[in-house]
């Protein structure tokens, strides 16, 4: 059974780093409040430029393994959402966007895996890579 949790905080402009120990807290109440021992958890984060994603896992991922007590096999997936402003997916033909949801692989960034997905809304939705 998939049990999700979803919490959100909101920080003053710059200050997007080193949010280790608030999401540590974050983790330890989802756990708390679904009742469970968690199997895998994903971590969705926002706000971490190309520059700073070392920094932030680094700094961010000792503290949020350690809302899992001494069960640190639990498989963590440490998601750093961004929004690429200028990055848009045409047909080939540039006649219409891609469907809602397309999932584009093909384009890797430099140092990590990236994704994109196609938004929904407005019609030439920016892709959120992820």
């Amino acid at each position: 059974m998939v049990k999700i949790y979803s919490k959100t905080a909101r920080r003053a402009a710059s200050q997007e780093m080193k949010l280790g120990k608030m999401i540590c807290g974050f983790v330890a109440n989802a756990m708390s409040a679904l009742d469970v021992l968690a199997a895998s958890f994903i971590v969705l984060r926002d706000g971490v430029g190309d520059a700073t994603i070392s920094v932030a896992a680094e700094q961010e991922i000792p503290d949020i393994r350690k809302a899992f007590g001494e069960d640190n096999d639990v498989l963590l997936a440490y998601v750093v959402c961004q929004k690429w402003i200028a990055t848009k997916f045409l047909l080939a033909d540039g006649s219409q966007v891609m469907p809602v949801g397309t999932l584009v692989t093909a384009l890797q960034g430099i140092e990590n895996k990236t994704f994109y997905i196609n938004g929904m809304s407005p019609p030439y939705s920016t892709a959120k890579s992820v």
